[in-house]
Parts: C-alpha cells; structure tokens; sequence
C-alpha cells in the first residue's frame, strides 16, 4: 500500500494536534522548510514498495541544471530508436562552448567528441556546452520536450538552452536564434547591463516557469529508470553507473549519509534561484532503492544553507527507511 504524505507548513504547525500526528520524516521535512528561507519541494519514494513522502510535490521548480537528467534519457532514447550513436563524434563549434565544464576547459578548433563522452561529461561534470550541444542535436528545446512527452516524462519543460538561460537571467537576453555565442560573448553582452538591472532579472527568473519540473515528475523518471521501465537495460545500468560517478553532489543529498552508501544524482545550481539535487540511494542490507527529488527556490540564503538542507532531505530520508 502506498503511503503518500503532502506535507504543508499548516500540516506540521498541527503536528502536536491528536488529529494529526507527524511521523518523523514529515516533521523533519517541515523543519528544512523552515531553514531553507525559500519553497522547499521534496519527493522521497522507496522504490519497492511505493510508500512516498511529499511536499510541495506538484509546485514547479526552476531545474537548472537538473535538466540535463531528462536530456540525457531523451539521447539514449534516441539512441535505442537509431537516430544516434554512444560512439559517433560530435565537432563542438566555439559558437556552442559554454561557461563552466571541461569541454569549455579543454576546447581547441576542430575538438570532436563521442557522444557516449559528452553525455558523461553533461551529468558527472554538469558540463554546459554538453548541454546545449544535445538540444541543438535534437532539434532543439521543444524536440526534446516532444521526445520526453512521448516517453511519458510529464511536467518537465525544456524550453531553454544553457544560453538562453545565461543571458535571459542576467537581463541580456535574448540569445542568438542560431545559438552561436561563446564565453567572450556572453560575457560581453552581460557586461553592458547595470548591475540593478542583472540582479532585477535573476530575482525574476525564479518565478519563469520555463526549465522548470516538479518534484514529482523527476521522482517518477527515476523511479521508473530504476525498474527499467525507460531505457534498454545496457543503457539503463550505463546511465545509472554514470549518476553515481557524479563529482557535483557531495554536499547534498548524499553528504550526511553513511560512507560508501551508493548514490546517483543529479544537481542543479542558479544563484539564488534554485538549489536541486535529485537522486537514487541504495538502502543496506536489500532494503531496496530510495528515490529523492528535493528542490528549493527562490531562497535568498546562501547556497551553503540551502545545500545543507538538502543534506538534510537525504539524512531524514535515510533515518526513516533505515531504522
């Protein structure tokens, strides 16, 4: 029987009432909620069983670089239906390298590389330029929401490119049609908005709903990854293997587990707007999969705050399926 909890501040400022009690995990959700300054979005789901904890499950939150998760199920399915291959070479135009990651680190003219390799590099490094390489592939931020629809994947808006996302959120927008502007040139078009101006666009970037899920929808995709029930099963276990090989996720949901539990996870990161880290634990002992989507936006406070409350998420998840 599946236990299912939509948690609300109200719930837990009634958690001492006889008629309702909190159990552990709810009131601890409430709690994080309280710390985050912002809109706390959780789905913790055992995967076995389908008990299911939630909070905020069905608001849509900003993804940053959550996206590339579905991104990258969208490619291997692409890749299942013969319209691309893990080891065909890409060429990465300079128009298409973007800030951050080590494809912008060690591009050069001519640089090519297997799909198979920016798809790692696009969720264990969340590289960017990988990114924006794969939505232009598909056809571009609709052809992928297209693909992710037709997979069933509902409530996940790819609407915007990394670019898009850079210079629509620092008020110099919008990006090229062709989707041609390196570093240089986004650097040089942000730098002729006034600072007011950038920080006015970025405040108002939480509330666009474009990029955005809810934490229900990702919960679901990784549910359904770990049943096998998206993917063939070589790309299943490839896929999942390159979530636990993620290097961006140690101060996250997995931060206050025990050490050498097995997790993968996405993160997502967008200054003041969004801290995300979605993920599946292995529990000890064949207690099975714990799926968790946590989110918050629009919080105000320090990442390292909002970081650490979803170290939280995970900390409380684990306690209540473990114990």
């Amino acid at each position: 029987m599946t236990l299912r909890r939509p948690l609300t501040l109200a719930c837990w400022l009634l958690a001492s009432s006889p008629a309702w009690a909190a159990g552990a995990l709810d009131t601890r959700l409430a709690e994080l909620a309280l710390e985050s300054g912002g809109t706390l979005g959780v789905v913790v789901r055992h995967v076995e069983s389908g008990r299911t904890w939630e909070m905020n499950a069905r608001g849509r939150f900003p993804m940053a670089s959550v996206f590339k998760l579905p991104i990258a199920v969208a490619v291997l399915h692409e890749v299942e239906a013969g319209k691309l291959d893990l080891d065909e070479s890409l060429e990465i135009p300079r128009g298409f390298v973007r800030p951050v990651g080590s494809i912008e680190r060690d591009w050069k003219p001519g640089m090519k590389l297997p799909v198979r390799d920016v798809v790692r590099r696009m969720l264990v490094e969340s590289d960017n330029t990988a990114a924006d390489l794969f939505i232009a592939k598909l056809g571009g931020p609709a052809a992928v929401t297209k693909i992710l629809k037709g997979l069933s994947i509902l409530d996940v808006d790819i609407s915007l490119a990394e670019l898009d996302v850079f210079l629509l959120s620092s008020g110099a927008g919008p990006a090229p049609a062709d989707g041609l502007c390196d570093p240089a040139c986004i650097d040089a078009r942000i730098a002729k908005v006034p600072q007011a101006e950038r920080a006015k666009a970025n405040a108002a970037f939480g509330f666009d709903e474009r990029n955005t899920a809810t934490p229900d929808a990702l919960a679901t995709l990784l549910t359904r990854l770990v049943k096998g029930d998206l993917l063939n099963d070589a790309n299943r276990q490839w896929l999942l293997a390159t979530l636990r090989a993620n290097e961006t996720g140690g101060r996250r949901l997995r931060a206050l587990l025990p050490k050498g539990t097995v997790v993968g996870d996405k993160t997502g990161s967008h200054r003041g707007v969004a801290t995300n880290d979605v993920g599946i634990v292995t529990l000890p002992g064949g207690k099975g999969h714990l799926v968790i989507a946590a989110f918050v936006k629009n919080s105000g406070k320090p990442t390292e705050v909002t970081e650490k409350v979803l170290a939280g998420v995970g900390k409380a998840a684990w306690d209540e399926l473990v114990r």
